[in-house]
Protein backbone atom coordinates (compact mmCIF):
# COMPACT_ATOMS: atom_id res chain seq x y z
CA UNK A 1 0.00 0.00 0.00
CA UNK A 2 3.04 2.27 -0.31
CA UNK A 3 1.61 3.59 -3.57
CA UNK A 4 -1.48 4.71 -1.70
CA UNK A 5 0.41 6.43 1.08
CA UNK A 6 2.75 8.16 -1.36
CA UNK A 7 -0.19 9.18 -3.56
CA UNK A 8 -2.04 10.78 -0.68
CA UNK A 9 1.17 12.53 0.43
CA UNK A 10 1.53 14.03 -3.03
CA UNK A 11 -2.05 15.28 -3.02
CA UNK A 12 -1.93 16.70 0.49
CA UNK A 13 1.55 18.18 0.64
CA UNK A 14 0.14 21.59 -0.22
CA UNK A 15 -3.55 21.91 0.68
CA UNK A 16 -3.73 25.32 -1.02
CA UNK A 17 -5.91 24.96 -4.13
CA UNK A 18 -3.51 27.10 -6.20
CA UNK A 19 -1.21 24.11 -6.62
CA UNK A 20 -3.84 21.48 -7.27
CA UNK A 21 -2.71 20.94 -10.85
CA UNK A 22 0.90 20.40 -9.89
CA UNK A 23 -0.05 18.09 -7.01
CA UNK A 24 -2.24 15.95 -9.28
CA UNK A 25 0.44 15.96 -11.94
CA UNK A 26 3.03 14.76 -9.42
CA UNK A 27 0.68 11.94 -8.42
CA UNK A 28 0.15 10.90 -12.04
CA UNK A 29 3.90 11.02 -12.73
CA UNK A 30 4.61 8.95 -9.62
CA UNK A 31 2.11 6.32 -10.70
CA UNK A 32 3.47 6.27 -14.26
CA UNK A 33 7.11 6.13 -13.09
CA UNK A 34 6.32 3.17 -10.85
CA UNK A 35 4.00 1.30 -13.21
CA UNK A 36 6.12 -1.87 -13.30
CA UNK A 37 6.51 -1.97 -9.55
CA UNK A 38 2.78 -1.64 -8.91
CA UNK A 39 1.33 -3.45 -11.94
CA UNK A 40 -0.25 -6.17 -9.81
CA UNK A 41 -1.67 -3.57 -7.43
CA UNK A 42 -3.21 -1.63 -10.32
CA UNK A 43 -4.73 -4.75 -11.84
CA UNK A 44 -6.45 -5.74 -8.60
CA UNK A 45 -7.59 -2.44 -7.14
CA UNK A 46 -11.31 -1.78 -7.02
CA UNK A 47 -13.13 1.48 -7.50
CA UNK A 48 -14.16 1.38 -3.84
CA UNK A 49 -10.54 1.01 -2.72
CA UNK A 50 -9.41 3.95 -4.84
CA UNK A 51 -12.31 6.00 -3.49
CA UNK A 52 -11.32 5.18 0.08
CA UNK A 53 -7.77 6.32 -0.61
CA UNK A 54 -8.21 9.40 -2.77
CA UNK A 55 -11.68 10.85 -2.09
CA UNK A 56 -10.79 12.91 0.97
CA UNK A 57 -7.73 14.66 -0.51
CA UNK A 58 -9.51 15.20 -3.83
CA UNK A 59 -12.55 16.61 -2.04
CA UNK A 60 -10.26 19.06 -0.23
CA UNK A 61 -8.67 20.13 -3.52
CA UNK A 62 -12.04 20.56 -5.20
CA UNK A 63 -13.56 22.42 -2.26
CA UNK A 64 -10.58 24.81 -2.29
CA UNK A 65 -10.91 25.29 -6.03
CA UNK A 66 -14.65 25.90 -5.78
CA UNK A 67 -14.16 28.44 -2.99
CA UNK A 68 -11.49 30.24 -5.03
CA UNK A 69 -13.77 30.44 -8.08
CA UNK A 70 -16.67 31.73 -5.97
CA UNK A 71 -14.50 34.32 -4.27
CA UNK A 72 -12.61 35.35 -7.41
CA UNK A 73 -15.77 35.80 -9.45
CA UNK A 74 -17.83 37.14 -6.53
CA UNK A 75 -20.50 34.48 -6.89
CA UNK A 76 -23.19 33.39 -4.48
CA UNK A 77 -23.60 29.64 -4.60
CA UNK A 78 -25.46 27.66 -1.96
CA UNK A 79 -23.63 25.02 0.06
CA UNK A 80 -25.65 22.13 -1.37
CA UNK A 81 -24.64 23.04 -4.92
CA UNK A 82 -21.00 23.39 -3.91
CA UNK A 83 -21.03 19.97 -2.27
CA UNK A 84 -22.75 18.35 -5.24
CA UNK A 85 -20.18 19.76 -7.67
CA UNK A 86 -17.30 18.60 -5.46
CA UNK A 87 -18.74 15.09 -5.04
CA UNK A 88 -19.49 14.77 -8.74
CA UNK A 89 -15.95 15.65 -9.76
CA UNK A 90 -14.34 13.56 -7.02
CA UNK A 91 -16.21 10.57 -8.45
CA UNK A 92 -15.11 11.51 -11.94
CA UNK A 93 -11.48 11.80 -10.95
CA UNK A 94 -11.49 8.45 -9.18
CA UNK A 95 -13.15 6.79 -12.17
CA UNK A 96 -10.59 8.28 -14.58
CA UNK A 97 -7.74 7.21 -12.31
CA UNK A 98 -8.99 3.62 -12.05
CA UNK A 99 -9.52 3.35 -15.82
CA UNK A 100 -6.04 4.75 -16.47
CA UNK A 101 -4.39 2.37 -14.00
CA UNK A 102 -6.24 -0.71 -15.24
CA UNK A 103 -5.48 0.11 -18.87
CA UNK A 104 -1.77 0.17 -18.10
CA UNK A 105 -1.42 3.99 -18.01
CA UNK A 106 -1.67 4.49 -21.80
CA UNK A 107 -1.97 8.29 -21.69
CA UNK A 108 0.92 10.40 -20.54
CA UNK A 109 0.44 12.24 -17.24
CA UNK A 110 0.63 15.54 -19.14
CA UNK A 111 -2.42 14.62 -21.23
CA UNK A 112 -4.51 13.70 -18.20
CA UNK A 113 -3.34 16.84 -16.41
CA UNK A 114 -4.54 18.95 -19.34
CA UNK A 115 -7.88 17.16 -19.49
CA UNK A 116 -8.41 17.70 -15.76
CA UNK A 117 -7.44 21.34 -16.08
CA UNK A 118 -9.80 21.94 -19.00
CA UNK A 119 -12.65 20.14 -17.28
CA UNK A 120 -12.28 22.02 -14.03
CA UNK A 121 -11.59 25.34 -15.69
CA UNK A 122 -14.52 25.12 -18.06
CA UNK A 123 -17.21 22.95 -16.55
CA UNK A 124 -16.92 23.73 -12.84
CA UNK A 125 -16.70 27.47 -13.44
CA UNK A 126 -19.70 27.33 -15.76
CA UNK A 127 -21.78 25.34 -13.26
CA UNK A 128 -20.95 27.76 -10.44
CA UNK A 129 -21.76 30.77 -12.60
CA UNK A 130 -25.08 29.23 -13.61
CA UNK A 131 -25.88 28.47 -9.95
CA UNK A 132 -25.07 32.11 -9.16
CA UNK A 133 -27.48 33.32 -11.84
CA UNK A 134 -30.16 31.00 -10.46
CA UNK A 135 -29.62 32.51 -7.00
CA UNK A 136 -29.85 36.01 -8.48
CA UNK A 137 -33.12 35.16 -10.25
CA UNK A 138 -34.67 33.68 -7.12
CA UNK A 139 -33.93 36.92 -5.25
CA UNK A 140 -36.04 38.94 -7.73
Amino acid sequence: MDVCRRGVELLTKDPDYTHWEEDLYQLLCYLADNADLYANFYANITLEEVQAIFCTPMRQILNGYIQAVIKGRRLTVDEATQQFVAEFFVGGFVSVLVRWLRAGLPEKPEAIRQQLHDTMDQIIVQVLEKANKAADLSDV
